[in-house]
Formats: C-alpha cells, sequence, structure tokens
C-alpha cells in the first residue's frame, strides 16, 4: 500500500515547555492567581526594550486598539487613516468611535501603506495614522513619524504581526505613540489569544489605567492617591487571564530563536523561489532595505484570482496548505459605509486578489521547505505556457 505524504499545515503555534512549566506551577498555587506573577514578568519583558513606555496587556489586539482609539476621543467626522488592506479590526476599533476611516493604497513588494498616500490625505479633520506592519514588516516609519509631527497627529502602530520585528534597528512598536499586539494562535509569539497596548505618551497613561478598570480610579486607590476608588469615566475590563500570561511569559522568552528560525525559513522560500521570480512568474516580498523583519508571512503575488485558485488546488493535491489573506477594506459594505479610499487605487484590489501565503511556522522542516518550493516551482513550470 501506498504510504500518504505527511500533510504540512499552514501554521503551528510554537510549543513551550517552560510555558507549561508555568501555567502548572498557577495550577497547583492558585493563592497566586490575584497578585498575577506572570503578568509583571511579561511587563518586565517589555520594559527592557521600552523603558519609557507602559503596557497594558488585554484580551486580544482587537481590544487593544479598542483602547487606542478611545484615548484619542474622537468626534464625529474626525479623520483616521488606515490601509485598506488589513484586518477589519485595524478600522472597525476606529470607526466604533465615530471616526471617518481614510483608506490608503499600499506598495506591492511589503504590502504596507504607501506613505506618499498618507502625506496627501491628511486633511484638518485628520487625527491619528494607524500604520499596519503586514507580515512583520513595516512602512517608512521614519516618513511616518515626520508626518505625525509636522500635522500633530498621534501615530499608531497595528503591531499584531511585528513582534521581533524592527525597522532602521528600532523595534516596531516603538516609533508610534501607541502600538498594539497579538498573541493569537498564528502569531509568531502566541498564547492562543491575547494582546496588549504599548504607549509612549505619558500624557495617556492616567487615561488608559482608569479605562483597564472599568472605568475606575483603582489604580490611584492602590498607589494611596485616594481613600476609595470609583466610577470616574467609561472604561471596560480588558485583562487576559493569569494563566494566558503565564503561557505567555514562557514563548516570550523564545522570541529571538523563534525569529532566526522564522528568517532561516523565509530565506529558503526566497531563494529558492527567486529564480521564477527573475522569469517574471511570480512576486516575492521585497522588505524595505531598512527592514529587519520578523518572517511572519511569506507570501506571493501572482497574476490574478484564477491562477491563484489553480495554484491553491496544485498544492492541496501534494498535502500543503496554503491561503489567501484579507478582502479590501473599501471595497466592504462597511467601508463605503464609514470611509473613503483616498487616491487611485493601483495594488490593493489587485494585490489583495492574487496575494497567496505559503506555510510558514517553526516546525517546519528543511524537507518540508523542499517539498512547498518544489511543489510552487513544478506548477509554474507546468503552466509556463
Amino acid at each position: 500500500m501506498k504510504e500518504m505524504p505527511v500533510a504540512i499545515p499552514f501554521y503551528s503555534p510554537f510549543y513551550s515547555p517552560q510555558s507549561m512549566a508555568y501555567v502548572q506551577q498557577l495550577c497547583n498555587r492558585p493563592s497566586l492567581w490575584e497578585k498575577r506573577p506572570f503578568t509583571r514578568a511579561c511587563t518586565e519583558w517589555f520594559q527592557h526594550y521600552f523603558p519609557h513606555a507602559r503596557i497594558w496587556f488585554t484580551s486580544s489586539c482587537t481590544r487593544a486598539l479598542e483602547a487606542a482609539a478611545f484615548l484619542l476621543k474622537l468626534k464625529p467626522q474626525d479623520e483616521v487613516i488606515v490601509p485598506s488592506f488589513t484586518h477589519p479590526a485595524t478600522a472597525n476599533a476606529f470607526a466604533v468611535h465615530q471616526a471617518r476611516l481614510v483608506f490608503v493604497d499600499v506598495v506591492p513588494d511589503t504590502m504596507t501603506m504607501d506613505v506618499r498616500q498618507v502625506s496627501s490625505a491628511i486633511t484638518p479633520r485628520t487625527r491619528a495614522i494607524v500604520a499596519m506592519h503586514y507580515g512583520g514588516m513595516a512602512p517608512d516609519m521614519k516618513t511616518l513619524v515626520a508626518l505625525a509631527e509636522e500635522h500633530k497627529l498621534v501615530l499608531i502602530e497595528d503591531n499584531a504581526h511585528g513582534l521581533g520585528a524592527q525597522f532602521d534597528h528600532r523595534p516596531l512598536g516603538g516609533w508610534g505613540h501607541m502600538s498594539a499586539y497579538s498573541f493569537e494562535r498564528q502569531k509568531n509569539i502566541s498564547c492562543g489569544e491575547g494582546g496588549a497596548l504599548l504607549i509612549h505618551d505619558k500624557a495617556l497613561w492616567p487615561s488608559m489605567a482608569q479605562y483597564a478598570e472599568s472605568g475606575t480610579n483603582r489604580s490611584d486607590f492602590y498607589a494611596g492617591k485616594v481613600p476609595h476608588y470609583e466610577w470616574v469615566t467609561t472604561g471596560s475590563k480588558i485583562a487576559p487571564s493569569e494563566i494566558a500570561m503565564a503561557y505567555l511569559y514562557g514563548v516570550l522568552q523564545e522570541t529571538d530563536p523563534i525569529t532566526h528560525k522564522r528568517r532561516t525559513i523565509w530565506n529558503a522560500y526566497c531563494t529558492a523561489l527567486t529564480p521564477i521570480e527573475q522569469k517574471g512568474l511570480v512576486h516575492l516580498p521585497h522588505p524595505h532595505p531598512l527592514q529587519q523583519h520578523n518572517a511572519h508571512i511569506f507570501f506571493l503575488r501572482l497574476k490574478n484570482a484564477r491562477q491563484r485558485k489553480k495554484l491553491i488546488e496544485h498544492l492541496a493535491k501534494a498535502h500543503i496548505a496554503a491561503h489567501f489573506h484579507y478582502s479590501p477594506l473599501h471595497t466592504s459594505p462597511m467601508g463605503r459605509q464609514m470611509g473613503r479610499f483616498h487616491g487611485r487605487d493601483r495594488h490593493t484590489e489587485p494585490n489583495s486578489q492574487s496575494l497567496l501565503r505559503l506555510p510558514m511556522h517553526t516546525a517546519l522542516t528543511s524537507e518540508q521547505i523542499q517539498t512547498v518550493t518544489e511543489s510552487v516551482i513544478q506548477f509554474f513550470t507546468a503552466n509556463a505556457h
């Protein structure tokens, strides 16, 4: 009987024995839950990289973005500039706080927002720019910082994909006034579900402390600043469970080797597939020269949606899982209702219809990487004419 090939999954969460030990420690000592030792440990990990910022852990990146939107104190008709090629949560967090969304095009090499379009999209009503770091690759952050300073705007990083990546040797998450993180199951650093909001602007810390404690001044009470705490503003309960934080802390400690392994896989894909790119058969990602990415995603850009569908089917026959990604927000029902696209859509829609992501996770073996790349090359060789 012929042996069936082992399936190559699209993603596989990093398994951390240390994380499991931390979780077991919590289960054995429930008295630790209230003290939240692992939340403190994760906080200290981030403070090593961002000593002048404060971090609030959340149940998801969506909750972190919603908190960032709350802190803007948006008024009706205030505008927020976002890329159209992103997860709906990037835009939805600001839409629910009454913002008008201004969608901008992407640059095809990285599928990140086109900073030239951002510049021309700014109006007197603009309040914030949201830079989404697609696949751990950032737009030109130096230009975005300069634009934010010139026009007195808040720069927010949607860094759901970017932990472990840098731009010009500065970690992603360290450029804006605020930065949102995701620890969802498919992310490089994961605890199954979770997020965080990192805030560099000290003026926002008191408001965030109140928001994160259901709109109370509880943190002031614990600091001995008030005799009792009470409800002082609108807010929410956003903290994740301590079990999630225990698991997260174990994985955070593995950030460097995880990033190194993923970059090795990313580079292997690039090396193997460059010859078919040079023949004009496919387009590979090309990070900004100042980018040190974290290899969260490896994508191909094909001719069109029809060719992508055929390649997905071809890979599936080899038991390789591959997936497309976001639909443009500006073409969606809510996107049309809540905002507008600035300028001409040269790249967002056509590239979103042709983009395909290959398997990317630390469990991939060199043999599996070879199987994936050979299958992709075989497809283009067979369909060259």
